[in-house]
């Protein structure tokens, strides 16, 4: 889904004389680089010269997402849009390699890639221009049409839906505003049941129809929420749980969803644990964090506190120096009798603005501190704390 600059002939033109030469010009322009851009117009049409300067500028922005495709064909947005490749290369593990995947709203083809090293994928998106890059990018076969007009007998699917408002660009929660929505999804489950739907990583559990044999999963990318899936058929590996997967080392959890423990009073043991955001989403961190009698002081906040510091990559770790009311000044005074320098703020429900107070506190000492600034029963509490690196091992 989306728009893309130029038509699908001046994007084709890009890889064919006499236009093929001008992708190697354009790799030291930058976008807004008028003097750059203006002396490739003196050789080349302006339409195909803000394609080839879209494309390298891709490039560059895709290099974390895809360090082993330095090629790809691809505008800066649908890009952005994309399954990094750690994870994209994990999901296509789940399929059979002799399955035949329909790839609807396949965007630049991230997945598609990952899935036509597996086997057969047939790329589906309504934007003629995503859909020739995905069939570039991984060498497949597509069809650009909307996804319920698709052709193709397919044994699995993999769907991407848009997320997005078209007009606005926020962030669409509800599953029956996406394009397609989700319940318009149905004839293609009821075709074969085995597959994927990607979902929102805001996604409520709650409003999901989920069916007995699905499984949602949740997925970190270096310590950040990244993506969610509606894992369904025998691609589910947990019917019924949901379950939670950290990249780039794809340690996963699976379980029922569940509050946490609840604490006796708002005090917080010596330790606080913040869960890694995909446990957190999957409403494991609880069950996790139970193991070690870790509970929530205060229903909601999402952080755990507990008198032993548990064992597991699952979860930060911090040390807690000292617990008090939210005072600016007198939270500063307490900060600098620790020798504190870097000041890392953290915390929930916007309850202050990190990046000033980061700057107000931070000091000249050679101590490490993480102030929590939090909203708990009703009270604003504040929290200097120490981190603590995690351990080396990982854990399931």
């Amino acid at each position: 889904m989306g728009t893309t600059i130029g038509t699908l002939q001046e994007w084709q033109s890009i890889l064919s004389e006499p236009y093929s030469p001008l992708l190697d010009a354009a790799a030291d322009a930058r976008p807004g680089d008028l003097q750059a851009i203006s002396k490739l117009r003196k050789h080349w049409p302006a339409a195909q010269v803000a394609i080839a300067v879209e494309i390298q500028d891709a490039r560059r922005r895709s290099h974390g997402k895809f360090p082993h495709h330095p090629q790809l064909i691809a505008d800066v947005a649908g890009v952005q849009q994309a399954t990094p490749w750690s994870i994209a290369t994990a999901k296509a593990q789940r399929f059979d390699a002799d399955m035949h995947v329909l790839d609807g709203c396949c965007g630049i083809g991230g997945d598609a890639m990952a899935l036509a090293s597996r086997g057969a994928v047939t790329a589906i998106d309504c934007n003629p221009v995503r859909c020739w890059m995905a069939q570039t990018n991984a060498g497949c076969a597509g069809q650009a049409v909307a996804l319920e007009d698709a052709r193709v007998d397919f044994d699995a699917f993999h769907i991407d839906p848009s997320r997005r408002d078209p007009g606005s660009g926020r962030r669409l929660q509800d599953p029956e505003q996406w394009l397609p929505a989700l319940s318009s999804l149905e004839p293609i489950r009821h075709a074969t049941p085995n597959g994927v739907i990607k979902l929102g990583p805001g996604i409520d559990l709650q409003s999901l129809p989920m069916q007995c044999t699905d499984e949602v999963e949740f997925c970190s990318l270096h310590g950040a929420l990244s993506q969610a899936h509606l894992w369904c058929g025998k691609l589910a590996t947990a019917p019924g749980l949901v379950r939670a997967t950290r990249y780039p080392d794809g340690e996963s959890i699976a379980g029922e969803p569940a509050p946490p423990p609840a604490g006796s009073d708002s005090r917080f043991g010596q330790w606080l644990a913040e869960a890694d955001p995909a446990l957190e989403r999957a409403r494991l961190h609880g069950a996790h964090g139970d193991q070690w009698s870790m509970s929530e002081p205060c229903p909601g906040l999402g952080l755990l506190t507990g008198h032993e510091c548990p064992d597991t990559p699952w979860f930060t770790m911090f040390e807690v120096l000292e617990q008090m009311p939210w005072r600016p000044s007198r939270v500063q005074q307490a900060i600098r009798s620790c020798n504190a320098g870097i000041v890392e703020v953290k915390t929930r429900d916007n309850v202050v603005d990190p990046d000033p107070l980061q700057r107000r506190f931070s000091g000249t000492g050679d101590r490490a501190i993480t102030l929590f600034v939090l909203r708990c029963q009703r009270s604003e509490i504040a929290l200097i704390t120490q981190r603590v690196h995690p351990p080396a091992q990982s854990a399931g």
